[in-house]
């Protein structure tokens, strides 16, 4: 093939393919710059991979990099073990040293009621008198029987001067006045039935006795206690009350007026309860303080002796469940989580998590983290 006819098919191809895609020189060539016939939209898909690549961001570290933290300015105390004895508090209730829940021996409708909510009564005064029309009537036929049965003794005695009668009948109209008489009396004692008087000094604590109400023996209709000298009724852990004693002086407050006092511990249940697993406990107190039954104290029990350390309750915060303190060691502030005891006078008990001379910072704030750099500026005691 010659070169004319190597030309003639080169042009020919060349129109074929113009027909097809368009002109070649809207094509631009590899290494050539680009045409400015070019859509504005190709051009900025060929810009989006550049941008995106250089819109990351300068500042975020390398995998092995730490971030700069500038220090916290933090205040500390120092953990320092104390001697003294532990006490745990219990909450108690004051009761009557005694109570009674008075109610009827007999059926009948409340006719007269004597006494109100919280009245001050004396042994044997009368509370209320019931209603028993069926017990008066009995009492007079025990004496008109008893009255029969006298005036026929006095006859056949007599008769029995007068050799009118026998000794048998006099002696059987003797145990008949006998028989009389005991059922007189028991009359009357159904009839006493019928007052419900005061069984000992106190005061009325609850009263469900109104005119006209019909009651039955077992209702209670009062309770009495007495309003001197009462007592602190308290229940102990079963490890509290293990190392108790007849005659020990507990001390013992009283939340609502603050005042102070000190118990002496007169019972001691021998059998725990096995719902709360507790010791009942029973405190005389001095007839001199003003309590009331019912009233809410709180206990201190001595739990042990020995060296504790205590934190000021500032130290302490709790996260969730847990209980947690920082201490500072080289600069920079440690978790510690921590088991605590009850809160006292002294502060509030480490058991453990601490260890004597610990510098504990005060008042950690929540953003607080583990390892985070701080400046000790100022130390309490």
């Amino acid at each position: 093939m010659s070169a004319s006819e190597v030309t003639i098919l080169s042009k020919s191809s060349s129109r074929a393919a113009d027909a097809v895609t368009g002109p070649r020189s809207r094509i631009p060539r590899l290494g050539s710059p680009l045409s400015p016939c070019l859509p504005p939209l190709f051009l900025f898909l060929l810009l989006i991979p550049g941008l995106l690549l250089g819109c990351g961001d300068e500042s975020r570290p390398s995998p092995g990099q730490e971030a700069p933290t500038t220090p916290r300015h933090v205040e500390t105390t120092v953990a320092k073990p104390v001697s003294l004895t532990i006490f745990q508090e219990i909450p108690a209730t004051v009761v009557s040293r005694q109570e009674a829940r008075i109610s009827p021996k007999i059926m009948g409708s409340i006719k007269e009621v004597h006494v109100r909510l919280g009245a001050v009564v004396q042994k044997g005064q009368l509370l209320a008198r019931l209603s028993a029309g069926e017990l008066d009537a009995r009492v007079e036929q025990a004496k008109a029987r008893l009255h029969n049965i006298i005036r026929n003794l006095k006859r056949e005695e007599g008769l029995l001067s007068q050799d009118a009668s026998t000794p048998e009948t006099v002696n059987e109209l003797r145990d008949q006045a006998n028989v009389a008489r005991a059922a007189l009396e028991e009359a009357k004692s159904m009839v006493s039935y019928t007052l419900i008087r005061a069984p000992f000094p106190g005061v009325i604590t609850m009263k469900q006795a109104d005119l006209g109400d019909m009651v039955s023996p077992g209702q209670v209709l009062f309770v009495l206690k007495t309003h001197r000298a009462p007592q602190i009724l308290a229940f102990l852990p079963e490890k509290l009350a293990a190392s108790r004693k007849i005659g020990e002086p507990l001390e013992v407050a009283v939340a609502s007026t603050g005042q102070a006092f000190t118990a002496t511990i007169s019972e001691i249940n021998k059998a725990a309860d096995p719902a709360s697993r507790t010791v009942e406990v029973k405190m005389d107190t001095p007839g001199s303080q003003a309590l009331i039954p019912g009233q809410f104290v709180r206990v201190k029990i001595p739990r042990r002796q020995g060296r504790t350390i205590f934190l000021p309750p500032r130290a302490v915060s709790r996260y969730g469940q847990l209980v947690r303190v920082f201490v500072v060691r080289e600069k920079r502030a440690w978790l510690r989580i921590v088991r605590t005891g009850p809160r006292t006078s002294e502060g509030v008990e480490i058991i453990s998590g601490l260890d004597p001379g610990d510098e504990v910072i005060l008042d950690p704030s929540m953003d607080l983290k583990d390892g985070q750099p701080v400046k000790v500026v100022g130390r309490t005691p």
